[in-house]
């Protein structure tokens, strides 16, 4: 059985590729997507929560701002424990070498503590950022290279 939220990175991965990647939403109305999702196998509330997710990272861009970009950031003890060690190092990884500001850093804090997963892996933390780099127009190569980065060098590894 698989973890709780993972059935939804699932079914976000799915939308991401095969409806993401060719435009920046989704052409389908909710209950044209919600149909061939339980057809190819998801539940519907998988498929609720992952939609929910979505709308709530296509607001969270406008909701963030960021304002310093020498601002120290301290970690909740959840934020900490959930991201792990390995996960905050690859955040402050992509933030140094300028693939996240300061802003998209806090959407990929704040979406992957939404997936309701007890522990996000390093997989699944990889893939929120490109969600989210996907969702923000101003951040175009940073989000080519983290599909690269995702996408390309996954399949290496397989």
């Amino acid at each position: 059985m698989l973890e709780k939220g993972a059935k939804m990175l699932e079914v976000l991965m799915y939308l991401f590729e095969n409806y993401m990647e060719q435009d920046t939403t989704i052409k389908m109305s909710d209950d044209q997507v919600n149909l061939e999702l339980q057809q190819i196998g998801y539940q519907e509330r998988e498929i609720y929560a992952a939609l929910h997710w979505l709308q709530a990272l296509n607001q969270s861009g406008s909701r963030m701002k960021f304002h310093h970009k020498d601002a120290v950031r301290y970690y909740l003890p959840e934020e900490i424990h959930k991201l792990s060690s390995e996960g905050l190092g690859l955040i402050a990884h992509l933030e140094q070498a300028g693939i996240l500001d300061g802003a998209s850093r806090e959407m990929v804090i704040d979406q992957a503590m939404a997936l309701g997963s007890d522990e996000i892996t390093m997989q699944k933390l990889k893939w929120v950022v490109l969600m989210v780099l996907f969702s923000q127009p101003t951040h175009k190569e940073s989000l080519i290279w983290m599909q690269d980065f995702v996408l390309h060098r996954m399949e290496k590894t397989h």
